[in-house]
């Protein structure tokens, strides 16, 4: 028994030896590797010109991505201005503004005041302000200034977020939008929200990346940027959730400090002038959130209505459409995989397109952010495709001009599909029907004839102050009404006188076109009565002229308009 119990023991210590030699062989190996590591580390280190190799590498990387985004923002600048010389009272809310510009009227603060201050600097350093035509060039000048930067800094967004050809090809598709482009050519708030809303998003990104007080700050001045451009810019201050997931709970409230201080800085230096008339600051506050809530009394589609998807797909060529919501359903299937920055840009255009179908009111126009937001998808999509097709080339060293090239090629197939969309628009900011409108009154209406308007058909008028040094005013006597037939019936028209009326598609085609949703019983009878008095006078006046194709969508380029002689009226001249 003694001898079995020694025998055990002996077992034992083996063992325990045995443990102890296996743990100082691994010990020992393990610290060979480490210094053997160290030893390569500090190898390279020692290298001469490793570290200057290195720093010219990121320098030439920096120096490409300047570049591009240099050159993104200067085609776009260049791009968005072209053909915006037509009259400003040709877009129904410029003439306000530009009176804004040219002080005859005070700011009236429906939206806030980047555009409105911007375009008043701009104004008064070159002496655009003294009129309104100059004043109105000015304004579509820096709104097609806001849409380029919103390519420029999208480009940014994703280059920090997936490199270089990433924003190559973000830059491209972005600023082919045709949407963009046509927005940008009016003052107009959209081009300034997408500017806006660009610079948060990208200030945000920049927070997640960096992590201190300065990118909050920034961050902070980025959701201030897109707060003055529109109130609906107010979405991003949902933005302050991603404060707890850059600095945690030591340090978040330092973060929060800095983001509300860059959020504050920057709309006091933008929006200083409302503390100066505080009383016209809340009356338009007020107006644009009734405006709206309830559709300002006008007849609006419901919270299920597909306006805004036959928007998108007017909005968006088919191809950047099929990537940009893949590369959402892609990035919303692998969730989980997602960085926090990926997340919110990828719920971005879905929020900011539940929020507006909400509202009872809906003009494409307010749809421009998602547009644009799906373009700069499908840019990432484009990259990602070559690389993951790159990815399963046999030789390593193939692999990134394997890449380079399936990026070339998809982003060639899809610019060249906005290119066709773009040159349509194109032709027809240059084919503007209203300048022809304009001369054959000019050449076929008797001086002292009275020719009744529905505002949108553009004529000059001495009443209204509505003319351009190319443009000026008619010898015809010109009344205009935002609605022609608002002014009577046919017989009415002509017991006062009217021998001719002038129509645009853009006024009447919203009284033939689908079902309609009214809020009260007034705002049905006004619509079933204008729709009466256009169907009368389309059948009881003689068509003398018509131009125009209104393939635009969203806003009045190129519309068709026509002049109807009424019954009783000679042939003219």
């Amino acid at each position: 028994m003694r001898t079995v119990q020694r025998g055990i023991r002996r077992l034992r210590r083996s063992c325990r030896r045995g443990k102890r030699r296996v743990v100082a062989s691994a010990g020992k190996q393990c610290g060979e590797i480490v210094a053997s590591s160290a030893a390569v580390a500090t190898a390279l280190r020692a290298t001469p010109g490793a570290a200057p190799a290195r720093r010219r590498v990121a320098a030439t990387r920096a120096l490409a991505g300047g570049l591009l985004l240099v050159a993104a923002f200067a085609a776009a600048l260049f791009l968005y201005t072209r053909h915006a010389g037509m009259p400003f009272y040709y877009h129904s809310d410029e003439p306000s503004k530009v009176e804004q510009v040219t002080g005859e009227r005070p700011l009236n603060f429906k939206h806030p005041l980047l555009l409105m201050n911007a375009t008043r600097l701009l104004a008064r350093a070159t002496g655009a302000d003294a009129e309104r035509q100059d004043a109105a060039r000015a304004g579509r000048f820096v709104a097609a200034l806001f849409g380029a930067l919103a390519v420029a800094l999208l480009a940014a967004l994703a280059w920090l977020e997936r490199g270089l050809l990433a924003a190559a090809c973000v830059a491209v598709v972005v600023g082919l939008s045709h949407a963009l482009f046509t927005f940008s050519h009016f003052m107009k708030e959209d081009s300034a929200l997408v500017f806006g809303l660009s610079a948060a998003l990208l200030g945000g990104s920049w927070l997640l990346h960096r992590r201190t007080n300065g990118a909050a700050a920034l961050f902070g001045a980025g959701c201030g940027l897109a707060l003055s451009a529109k109130y609906a810019g107010a979405v991003v201050l949902a933005g302050a959730l991603l404060l707890p997931i850059a600095f945690g709970r030591r340090a978040l409230a330092r973060g929060a400090a800095a983001f509300a201080g860059g959020l504050a800085a920057c709309l006091l230096v933008v929006n200083g002038s409302a503390l100066l008339d505080p009383a016209a600051f809340r009356a338009g506050v007020a107006y644009e959130a009734t405006h709206v809530a309830t559709g300002g009394g006008r007849p609006f589609a419901g919270v299920a209505s597909p306006a805004y998807a036959h928007a998108l797909r007017a909005q968006v060529a088919p191809p950047v459409l099929a990537l940009g919501l893949g590369a959402l359903a892609l990035g919303l299937a692998t969730w989980r995989r997602r960085s926090a920055s990926e997340r919110a840009l990828l719920l971005f255009p879905l929020a900011y397109f539940a929020v507006l179908q909400l509202s009872p009111i809906k003009a494409t126009r307010y749809l421009l952010p998602v547009v644009v937001a799906l373009h700069a998808l499908a840019g990432v999509a484009i990259a990602g495709t070559a690389g993951w097709a790159a990815a399963r080339a046999p030789s390593p060293r193939a692999r990134p001009g394997a890449r380079a090239a399936l990026a070339l090629a998809l982003l060639s197939a899809v610019a060249a599909a906005e290119a066709r969309a773009l040159r349509v628009h194109l032709g027809e900011f240059a084919a503007e029907s209203r300048s022809a409108l304009y001369a054959w009154v000019r050449a076929h209406v008797p001086p002292e004839s009275a020719i009744l308007q529905d505002r949108y058909a553009g004529l000059s008028d001495p009443v209204l102050r509505y003319k351009t040094p190319s443009q000026p005013y008619l010898d015809a006597w010109v009344i205009t009404r935002h609605y022609a037939v608002d002014y009577g019936s046919v017989d009415d028209m002509r017991a006062a006188g009217v021998e001719y009326v002038a129509v645009c598609e853009r006024a009447y085609g919203r009284f033939f076109g689908p079902a309609r949703r009214f809020g009260s019983d007034e705002t049905r009878a006004r619509f079933e009565r204008r729709r009466a008095r256009y169907a009368e006078l389309f059948a009881r006046g003689e068509l003398v002229f018509e131009a125009g194709r209104s393939l635009v969508t969203g806003v009045a380029v190129n519309p068709v308009v026509r002049v109807y002689r009424l019954p009783g009226v000679g042939s003219g001249r």
